[in-house]
């Protein structure tokens, strides 16, 4: 596989479009493929990358209202 540094560097010019929708969820990727199909956290991320899940209101809203984002990392944050 390729490593995700120098992916980056080949994305050419893509055209933004608005994310209509309010309280939907959406999938954006920098590279074609980087995003695993139908999993959030495979044991093995496509580039060599990093799964995390970001939750910004673990302890101040009830547990089936928390938003969560699932990022995928060059390095980990830790």
């Amino acid at each position: 596989m390729s490593n995700a540094k120098d992916e980056l560097f080949k994305v050419g010019h893509m055209e933004l479009l608005y994310m209509p929708g309010f309280g939907n969820d959406f999938e954006t990727e920098s590279l074609k493929g980087a995003l695993p199909q139908g999993q959030n956290s495979p044991q093995n991320c496509a580039y060599g990358l990093y799964a995390e899940q970001l939750s910004g209101s673990p302890f101040t809203a009830p547990r089936g209202t928390n938003e969560r984002s699932w990022l995928y990392r060059i390095r980990p944050s830790v």
